[in-house]
């Protein structure tokens, strides 16, 4: 299945290069964000753009505990988003979702 990933993503690459775009980041992070598993791909991306590895923090829990969510932050080179969910790893997936989309978008 990654082979098929991989072959895939270098179809759409070349697909894109040679409509003349220049810069493949907000392709990349787009393809990034709708493959799957968000915090390894937000890794991959990191890596692959020589940014250091995403940073994940707990910035806030809300709510009783019979009910809490938490409120977790990734960091990576300048860029910091935040998800929230009610466990810690599903709230650094949306971070990490997060993430991607604006890596994608360019903001």
């Amino acid at each position: 299945m990654r082979q098929r990933d991989d072959e895939t993503q270098a179809y759409l690459t070349d697909f894109f290069i040679r409509a003349g775009r220049e810069n493949l980041a907000d392709f990349n992070g787009l393809y990034e964000a709708l493959s799957g598993e968000e915090k390894g791909k937000l890794q991959e991306l990191a890596q692959g753009s020589g940014l250091p590895l995403p940073e994940y923090s707990v910035v806030d829990e809300v709510g009783p505990d019979h009910d809490k969510r938490f409120i977790v932050e990734v960091r990576v080179g300048s860029l910091s988003t935040r998800g929230e969910d009610s466990s810690k790893k599903e709230a650094q997936q949306q971070a990490a979702k997060h993430a991607l989309r604006e890596s994608a978008s360019g903001e």
